[in-house]
């Protein structure tokens, strides 16, 4: 190109405005630009552009919500603990899911023969991997990531 170029009969642009003209239409107000680098487009593409706090996730959506703040939520944790038998034989204990004995050895309860209770102290501890492998390997709620740097542009 000579620096100008004609679309239609009567406009000219030149190839600064063609270059502007194609960033508008690839990365329109609103896009996000993701790097590994941390230079901001603003720098090579023009436009206003700020990046987005660490630590926010992308999270695709079908619905008229694109832009919406998301906060952080954990998973419910779910575990049980159940009583097997009974009477004045005893039973014992039992846990599930995110439940777990803190000691194998005080699982038994019993009742004595003339109707007064009696037993042992049960421990038991919450400890979510034993329901699902994936707690336990981070201090955070995350999926495998990589850390990448993500503008917006605002103009």
């Amino acid at each position: 190109m000579n620096g100008s170029a004609s679309f239609g009969a009567s406009k000219n642009y030149t190839d600064k405005k063609i270059a502007e003209m194609i960033i508008d239409f690839v990365y329109p107000i609103g896009s996000i630009y993701l790097s590994v680098n941390k230079v901001s487009p603003e720098t090579f593409m023009g436009g206003k552009w700020e990046l987005i706090e660490e630590g926010r996730a992308l999270w695709t959506t079908e619905s008229n919500d694109g832009g919406e703040l998301i906060d952080a939520g954990l998973p419910n944790i779910k575990g049980d603990l159940t009583l097997v038998g009974g009477g004045s034989s005893g039973g014992w204990f039992t846990a599930n899911g995110a439940i777990k004995e803190k000691s194998s050895g005080n699982r038994r309860y019993w009742a004595s023969s003339n109707g007064a209770s009696a037993g042992v102290s049960i421990g038991f501890e919450i400890d979510a991997s034993k329901s699902n492998e994936i707690y336990g390997k981070s201090d955070t709620v995350q999926p495998p990531a990589i850390k990448v740097y993500a503008f917006k542009r605002i103009s």
